[in-house]
Parts: C-alpha cells; sequence; structure tokens
C-alpha cells in the first residue's frame, strides 16, 4: 500500500488519526523534554558564579547553594534560608567551608577553599554534601574551583580525592588502634582502692 493510500485510509477513521497523532507528539516530547523557551533541557547544568549568585530568592524565586561545587535546591527548606534566616548566608555561592567553620561572615575566595582542614572536617563536609543529596534536589555543578566550564573536574577536585582517601585510611587505622590498645581509666577510694578498666572501641 503506498503512502497516498495509507493517508487516504487513516483519514478515513478521524479519531484514530488524532489519537496517533496525539500518541506521537507524546513519545517525542518523553525523550526529548524542553523548557518553557522550547530548548532542550540539559541533563547536567553548569552555573557560573554570577548565575548561581542570582538564586537568592530575589532575583530568582528559588534559593540554589553549592556544596564542594555541587548545586542544590534548598527552595523547600526556605524556612531556613530565606533572607534574615539563619543559613541565608549559604544561598547564591559556594560556602562549603563554613559548614565546619561556622564563619558566615567569609565572602573571601577562600569561602569555598578546603584542602587545609584537617581530615575530621572534610569528612564531616562529606556527611553534609550527603544530607543535601538525601533531603534536596541536585540542580547541576558551579564552574569555579572543583569543577570546569565544560562541568570537567578540576586539578583541585583530584587533591582533595587523594586527601580524602588519605583521611579515611587514617581513619580506620585509627580504629584498629583503638581496637588493640583501648583506651585506659583509673580510679581510687579508700574502701576498693585503685582499680583500673579498659573500654575496648566498637
Amino acid at each position: 500500500m503506498s503512502v497516498i493510500s495509507s493517508l487516504i485510509t487513516s483519514l478515513k477513521y478521524p479519531v484514530l488519526t488524532i489519537a496517533i497523532v496525539i500518541v506521537a507528539i507524546f513519545y517525542q516530547q518523553s525523550i526529548f523534554p524542553k523548557s518553557s523557551n522550547n530548548t532542550v533541557v540539559p541533563t547536567k547544568k553548569i552555573f557560573s558564579l554570577a548565575e548561581l549568585s542570582t538564586y537568592n530568592g530575589i532575583q530568582q524565586e528559588k534559593l540554589y547553594l553549592a556544596v564542594i561545587g555541587n548545586v542544590f535546591d534548598v527552595t523547600v527548606g526556605s524556612q531556613h534560608y530565606k533572607k534574615g534566616s539563619s543559613y541565608h548566608y549559604f544561598i547564591g555561592k559556594d560556602g562549603t567551608r563554613a559548614l565546619v567553620t561556622g564563619n558566615f561572615k567569609d565572602e573571601s575566595s577562600n569561602k569555598d577553599n578546603v584542602l587545609d582542614l584537617p581530615c575530621s572536617d572534610l569528612l564531616s563536609i562529606l556527611d553534609w554534601r550527603q544530607t543535601f543529596k538525601q533531603k534536596y534536589t541536585y540542580v547541576g555543578l558551579l564552574a569555579d574551583r572543583y569543577y570546569d566550564k565544560n562541568g570537567e573536574e578540576t586539578m583541585y577536585m583530584s587533591e582533595l580525592k587523594q586527601k580524602v582517601k588519605r583521611c579515611r585510611i587514617e581513619k580506620e587505622e585509627a580504629k584498629k588502634q583503638d581496637q588493640l590498645y583501648p583506651p585506659c581509666n583509673i580510679s581510687w577510694s579508700e574502701e576498693d582502692g585503685s582499680r583500673v578498666w579498659c573500654t575496648k572501641s566498637r
């Protein structure tokens, strides 16, 4: 059957024809989702510093922040992040360092630098990032210290990963040492004299 014949045949069943067209359009949109300006939505958005700074609840309605270069939409937690709230400092920027230092006034270029922090702080920052991943929506990457304009990891990120790896090894070694040589305590009383006991780490 020719294409023209098929078209003529399909026109005999207008309801079926319309249904096929609707399904075709829906199928196309499901594969290639469009944004409001009819452009294909990227799977991983890359934010510039200037662009991220606009997601402050004023210039842009939503509230975004970055942790180790990962950008999250925290709008659902606006009671904590809107202007005047406790954690508004983090909005529109990567203020990773303050997650462990508590310095909410740091607006220097050092506010996302963490390589000089001790292992305990670095591991705590990773816990924070995991919390954000579980609680809020991940929306992309920040092109700055941790990722470049193409979303590729920078040398700084590679150095951070290496340090985190060493930190985890040190933590495991310390745990093993505690199990081999548990901390001990001593007490004395007139009735019982001296008493020593050691507690094994779990």
